[in-house]
């Protein structure tokens, strides 16, 4: 492979700045660490911080408007759990304040009420189903509620042990009247880049999930092409060679083991921008790895500080795999 790009020229405009503000959470998965749902990083979930996080999220829109004034800005805010920050509304009403989108991850476990009102605030809503709590009826509830106000996509967590039930869930989620998309996501353990024990048939659905089920069903792949969405497939740039110009998923990318690109020049901190738990900035989630080469490099600042600045030019991936999905849709080029 000689570099990965954007299936959708539009996405190549937007900047995604990923925010996990804290891992209080109310579900504790069996596949999910314990720190991203124990809530003993959640310093950024209370209300006196909330100044701190309009300041840098003004700041970070300003940044990215003077390196390209063309450039669309979205804050995809994930956790933990982001729906039960006390300040959830009043945080997305102040991006969207500054000209900017806002996208969130979430477990879709609030009551259908509080998704009534989301629809003036969310440009883009992915939903987590976790096999062990998520409910069928409660999803397809929310899709069919929000799917004409925003494009909504939906990340099936492929559990090897309910994986035959989560093959069900996409099925019944199918019916859905309104557009949106489903992705069947393979699990990492530790969230690193080591597959759970998929069987040799799990792996084969995973792998090219479009043409694993029955021959007059395929998973919903389509957002209304006039509603706004911040990333979507890749094409592999793999050129005199077969697979040149392929359409392909992140999950694809991962259960196929195609999410290497050492030695590529890679747009993370171009068209990402990463804050964890603890505030610190990077251009992507592959530098809080531990064992990652040149893990200062990949570093930007803190919220805290008064001062950061913005990287202006791709960065050389020095990892062996990419294991975060986000990261994966990313653009990366041969030298």
């Amino acid at each position: 492979m000689q570099g990965l790009n954007h299936f959708e020229e539009k996405h190549q405009k937007i900047v995604v700045v990923n925010w996990v503000l804290g891992n209080r959470c109310n579900y504790k998965c069996s596949y999910c660490p314990q720190e991203l749902h124990d809530s003993s990083e959640d310093d950024f979930y209370h209300p006196e911080y909330f100044p701190l996080i309009q300041k840098f999220s003004s700041e970070i829109i300003s940044q990215i408007k003077m390196r390209d004034s063309e450039k669309e800005v979205c804050f995809l805010f994930s956790g933990g759990e982001i729906t039960l920050y006390v300040k959830y509304f009043e945080l997305l009403e102040y991006i969207k304040s500054l000209g900017g989108k806002v996208a969130i991850v979430s477990n879709g476990s609030r009551p259908i009420e509080f998704w009534k009102n989301n629809k003036n605030f969310l440009d883009h809503l992915a939903l987590s189903f976790h096999p062990q709590y998520s409910q069928i009826d409660h999803f397809k509830e929310i899709i069919n509620l929000l799917g004409n106000h925003l494009p909504i996509h939906v990340n099936i967590m492929m559990d090897p042990q309910r994986f035959d039930y989560c093959k069900k869930v996409a099925q019944e989620l199918a019916t859905c009247a309104h557009p949106f998309s489903i992705s069947l996501q393979p699990l990492l353990r530790d969230l690193g880049s080591t597959l759970y024990d998929y069987t040799s048939e799990q792996l084969k659905v995973l792998k090219n999930y479009s043409s694993s089920f029955h021959e007059n069903f395929s998973l919903p792949s389509k957002i209304n092409k006039k509603q706004f969405s911040y990333r979507g497939d890749m094409m592999i740039e793999n050129f005199n060679k077969e697979n040149h110009g392929e359409k392909i998923s992140a999950g694809e990318l991962i259960a196929r083991g195609k999410n290497k690109w050492t030695g590529m020049q890679c747009n993370a901190g171009l068209e990402n921008i990463i804050i964890d738990l603890d505030g610190e900035v990077y251009r992507s989630w592959c530098f809080l790895q531990e064992d990652h080469p040149t893990k200062k490099e990949g570093h930007i600042g803190n919220i805290l500080e008064p001062h950061f600045k913005l990287p202006n030019d791709s960065i050389l991936c020095k990892k062996k795999y990419c294991h975060c999905t986000l990261d994966i849709m990313c653009t990366k080029k041969s030298l």
